[in-house]
């Protein structure tokens, strides 16, 4: 069995939550008091063991797997997950940690529904939005797993006139930073895509609107979206295309089998025609050598189902018009039919994390599971 964990500690009445500044006040700790060895940021060292029990325990409301101690079962019976290749190279998938939490909350919002990650390199802090246009702020120590993980703050997200989005036009989903990796503190800014309205925003990182971000041409017609509810969902910066993102499935007037990756400069790369091809894009990730990752989940009829797959592609090189080439794999974070994840940041070289959006097995919880892409050549 795993030891107990002590939860989610409420901290002290005078962590106030974010407003106007750099949101970095607030809190409430995760920390179970043990650290895993790790050679580099975020490489705890644990064993994967293929059929493990699961342990499981609930404190202060909060409900964690313990994988460092009980590891996830690995539904490939102790192999990594092979990719599907068509000319990028090939790719293993490892579960490297896990952490549920249920009924967490802090500065009055409870943490639920969250759609969107971002990792800030230069804090060591975790930034995560949620279908219901709040942000949370998350400590991630360099030296530890996600049993470290420390809940600082949450805000609501706010206008450029400071005042709360009205109801329905604050679904934040996609999330990524700006200078969070430049070795400079206190200057980091959020890329927001808010599927209500079609919107893409850069956010301070207390959540305050700074600057509406013009959308590229292709999808300034709001008749071409499948539905309402299928608009954006992913945002990335790349570092020579700059801003990136993708309609949650295909307007209609492309292929339902062809996904498109739109750059605010006008330039557009398909993706896609393939098993994951009418799967929906629910995250874009920027891989450390400018290729890009899609997190395409597929959802059966019934919703009683899911499949999490992961696409590299190589954007860079792709021609105007052209099926840029790319791997797929499918991935299985965990044994459960209905894991809906849909945010996806990179916290180190070739090491992620992913988070569900909050329903696993007909329960309202959510999911954070670090894992590791190995990407051969």
């Amino acid at each position: 069995m795993a030891r107990q964990d002590t939860g989610l500690k409420l901290a002290a009445k005078d962590n106030a939550r974010g407003s106007e500044g750099n949101g970095r006040t607030g809190g409430a700790s995760a920390s179970r008091g043990r650290s895993g060895k790790a050679g580099s940021r975020f490489t705890p060292k644990m064993k994967l063991i293929g059929g493990a029990i699961a342990a499981w325990s609930t404190v202060f409301g909060i409900a964690v797997w313990s994988a460092s101690n009980n590891p996830l079962p690995n539904p490939r019976k102790g192999n990594p997950t092979a990719a599907k290749t068509s000319g990028v190279g090939k790719f293993e998938f490892k579960v490297l940690d896990t952490r549920i939490l249920k009924g967490v909350k802090v500065d009055n919002l409870t943490v639920e529904e969250l759609s969107g990650l971002t990792w800030d390199e230069d804090e060591g802090q975790l930034f995560a939005v949620s279908d219901k246009g709040r942000l949370f702020r998350f400590e991630l120590p360099a030296d530890g797993t996600l049993e470290k993980l420390k809940l600082l703050s949450g805000s609501q997200l706010r206008g450029i006139d400071n005042t709360r989005f009205a109801k329905g036009n604050a679904n934040a989903e996609g999330l990524d930073g700006v200078n969070m990796r430049n070795g400079v503190k206190g200057d980091g800014e959020l890329l927001m895509a808010l599927e209500a309205n079609t919107t893409l925003g850069r956010f301070n990182t207390a959540g305050r609107l700074r600057q509406q971000i013009p959308l590229p041409e292709a999808l300034n017609d709001p008749s071409k979206f499948v539905a309402p509810e299928r608009g954006l969902e992913s945002v990335a910066m790349h570092p020579t295309l700059g801003l990136l993102t993708a309609p949650e499935r295909p307007l209609t007037s492309n292929s339902k089998s062809v996904h498109t990756i739109y750059a605010a400069t006008g330039r557009s790369f398909q993706i896609g025609k393939d098993v994951a091809g009418e799967a929906d894009v629910k995250a874009i990730e920027v891989l450390a050598d400018g290729r890009v990752m899609t997190l395409e989940r597929f959802r059966s009829p019934d919703r009683t189902a899911y499949k999490i797959y992961l696409r590299v592609t190589s954007i860079t090189s792709c021609k105007e018009g052209t099926h840029c080439p790319s791997s797929i794999t499918e991935v299985v974070p965990l044994p459960s039919k209905d894991g809906n994840f849909e945010g996806l940041t990179r916290v180190g070289t070739d090491t992620f994390l992913m988070v569900s959006d909050d329903l696993i097995e007909d329960q309202r919880r959510t999911v954070f599971v670090l894992f590791r892409l190995n990407i051969k050549p």
